[in-house]
């Protein structure tokens, strides 16, 4: 699974379970991509310089936000 699918998944049960933020935590993300970690950190980059996603960071992690 790429990064872009896993974030969507994750994005997609929050709203059908009504919760608030709509957004994806990074260890998520992680655990469902198939990537490795360092592959994933550069498809992140890469859809955040698309403009795809936004990155925000938490108290302990990263969120992630989808754009389009």
């Amino acid at each position: 699974m790429t990064a872009l699918e896993a974030i969507t998944i994750l994005i997609k049960e929050k709203k059908m379970s009504r919760q608030i933020p709509h957004c994806a935590m990074l260890e998520d993300v992680t655990r469902l991509c198939t990537l490795p970690a360092p592959e994933l950190r550069e498809e992140l980059k890469k859809l955040k310089k698309e403009g795809v996603i936004a990155l925000k960071q938490t108290i302990n992690s990263w969120s992630i936000y989808l754009l389009k």
